[in-house]
This record gives structure tokens, sequence and C-alpha cells, in this order.
């Protein structure tokens, strides 16, 4: 997605996947995108991602 100069977000197409997103934010001058996922039914626990955001987004870390 990508958000234009009044805030509205425009869909460009998948650049990651991730399970069952609740929550995301941008950090590090939005260099940084993390992502908190809500609990799974595989394993009972959420995780938390951290992705580098350049043309694609490039996992960083998963942390349960």
């Amino acid at each position: 997605m990508e958000m234009d100069a009044n805030g509205k977000m425009k869909m460009m197409g998948l650049a990651a996947e991730t399970k069952n997103p609740s929550f995301l934010a941008f950090a590090n001058k939005q260099q940084t995108l993390l992502a908190v996922n809500e609990i799974s039914l595989d394993n009972k626990m959420g995780t938390v991602e951290t992705y580098q955001v350049q043309d694609s987004l490039k996992l960083i870390s998963r942390k349960a």
C-alpha cells in the first residue's frame, strides 16, 4: 500500500505475506514496518515481525 499526501491508502500489490496481522506501524523514518499478528490456531501464539521497507518488504525478524 502507498499513502498519498492526504493520508489515503492505495493498494499497490502484494509486497510480503504475514498471518493475521492486527496492527501495522512504521518505525525508523518509515524504513521499517512492524506487524503484530493475532494468535494463530497452529501454535496458540501471536508474533511480532519486522520488515525492511524498500521496493518490496524484506523480513528482518519474527518473534513469538
